[in-house]
C-alpha cells in the first residue's frame, strides 16, 4: 500500500475509536487503579526472600574476625528499605532484638559480674586455651593467669604477639609457647640468648603465621631491653630501655607510652601499644601511672557484651560498685602464689578491670556475644 493511503487508513480507524470509546462511561480512577494493579504486579513480582540464616552468618563471621558490627547504612527513601524479616523460633537469631540485645533484657550489673565469674570463661576462650591452662603445664596463660602475675616484659610480649594478624587460639598459644617451659622467654636476656632461629623454632611449634618476621622483631626487642651492664639473669626491670618506658608513662600516662612504644619497639603499632597498656596497668607501680585505661576496642568490646559503659573512668566505678565478690570468686583464675596479696582492694580492682576488658574483647572474636548474654540472663 503506498505510504498516503496507509496514513489515510489510520487516521479513519483512530477517529472511529474515539467515537466507540464515547459510548463507553468513563471508568472511575479506583475502577482504572484496579483495573491496572493486577498488570503492574505481574510485570514487577516480588524479589524472592533472602535466607533467614544469612543475617547470622554474616554477623557470625564478622565476630569471629574480630571486627565490630556496624548499623547498616540509612535512606532517605523508605520505600528502598527491605521489610523486616520475622526471625525463625529456636534460632540464634531469634533472642535478637534491634540494637544487638536479647529477648531478655539483662541488667549491665549482672553481665558484668557474670563475666568476671568462671561460667564465663566458655564464652571468651577457645576451649584449646582453656584445656591448657587448667592442665599446670603452663604458668603463663592468657586466659587463666591474673595479668598481675606478668612482667611488664612479658605483657610486652604479649602485646607484640596479640597485634599480629592472627586468629585468638593462634596469639594464646603463641604467648602459651613462648613464656613457659621448654623456651621461657619471659626476659630480654632470654630472647637476646636464644636468637632469632630458636625464636623461630618456638614459633614453628605453635604452627602459627608470620613466623620469620615474628622471630626477628622478637630478637631485636630482646636486644633492646636487655640489661647494659650484662646481667643475662635479670629481667628488664632495670634497663635503660624499660626505665625510659616506665618514665614516659609516669610523665605522660597512657597517651606517651603508647607513643613511646609506637616509635621504639620493632613490629608494635598503635593496637599493640594500646594492649600493652591495658595488660600493664595490673602490674606494681605500673597502674599509679597509667590507670584507668581502656583502649577503644575493648570498650567497644565491653558495650557489645551488653555492659554500656562511657569510658575507663566508668568502668572503674561500676567494678567498685556493682561487684558482688563473693559471687565473683576467684574469677576462674590460677591461685596466685607470689606477688599479691588477695585482700589488697587496689589490686583487686585491677585485676577485675583487665579481666573483664579482656573477656569481653575474645568474646567478640569467639563470636559468642549472644551466647553470653543468654547465659547471663540465667546466671544464678
Amino acid at each position: 500500500m503506498p505510504p498516503k493511503k496507509m496514513q489515510a487508513a489510520k487516521a479513519a480507524s483512530k477517529k472511529q475509536k474515539a467515537e466507540e470509546e464515547k459510548q463507553v462511561p468513563d471508568r472511575t480512577k479506583e475502577e482504572q487503579a484496579k483495573v491496572e494493579e493486577p498488570a503492574k504486579e505481574e510485570e514487577m513480582p516480588d524479589a524472592p526472600a533472602e535466607p533467614e540464616d544469612q543475617e547470622e552468618e554474616d554477623s557470625d563471621s564478622k565476630a569471629a574476625a574480630g571486627q565490630k558490627r556496624k548499623s547498616p547504612p540509612t535512606t532517605s527513601n523508605d520505600k528502598l528499605k527491605p521489610p523486616k524479616k520475622e526471625a525463625r523460633q529456636g534460632s540464634r537469631a531469634s533472642s535478637r532484638q534491634a540494637g544487638g540485645g536479647t529477648a531478655k533484657s539483662t541488667p549491665p550489673k549482672q553481665i558484668l559480674n557474670f563475666l568476671l565469674s568462671k561460667d564465663s570463661l566458655q564464652y571468651c576462650f577457645p576451649d584449646e586455651e582453656l584445656d591448657a591452662a587448667r592442665s599446670g603445664k603452663f604458668p603463663k596463660s592468657y586466659s587463666l593467669t591474673p595479668p598481675s602475675l606478668f612482667t611488664p616484659f612479658e605483657h610486652l610480649v604479649s602485646a607484640h604477639l596479640l597485634s599480629k594478624p592472627l586468629s585468638h587460639t593462634l596469639g594464646m598459644r603463641s604467648i602459651r609457647t613462648l613464656l613457659n617451659s621448654p623456651y621461657s622467654f619471659s626476659t630480654p636476656a632470654a630472647l637476646k640468648n636464644a636468637g632469632e632461629d630458636k625464636i623461630y623454632k618456638a614459633l614453628e611449634d605453635t604452627k602459627t603465621q608470620h613466623r620469620q618476621k615474628t622471630a626477628q622483631y622478637l630478637a631485636d626487642i630482646g636486644t633492646q631491653y636487655s640489661d647494659p651492664k650484662g646481667d643475662d639473669k635479670g629481667d628488664a626491670g632495670d634497663s635503660d630501655e624499660m626505665l625510659e618506658l616506665a618514665t614516659q608513662a609516669n610523665d605522660g600516662g597512657a597517651r606517651a607510652t603508647i607513643a613511646y612504644v609506637k616509635n621504639s619497639v620493632k613490629g608494635m603499632g598503635q593496637t599493640g601499644a594500646e594492649i600493652f597498656c591495658r595488660r600493664v596497668q595490673a602490674c606494681d607501680g605500673w597502674g599509679e601511672a597509667i590507670w584507668p585505661y581502656a583502649d577503644p576496642k575493648a570498650i567497644d568490646s565491653l558495650r557489645e557484651c551488653g555492659v554500656k559503659v562511657a569510658d575507663a573512668e566508668h568502668l572503674q566505678e561500676m567494678i567498685e560498685s556493682d561487684i558482688d565478690w563473693e559471687k565473683v570468686g576467684d574469677m576462674g583464675l590460677v591461685e596466685e602464689k607470689k606477688g599479691v596479696d588477695d585482700k589488697d582492694y587496689e589490686v583487686q580492682v585491677a585485676v577485675e578491670f583487665v579481666t573483664v576488658l579482656e573477656r569481653a574483647v575474645g568474646c567478640v572474636l569467639e563470636g559468642r556475644v549472644d551466647e553470653l548474654k543468654q547465659a547471663a540472663s540465667e546466671w544464678k
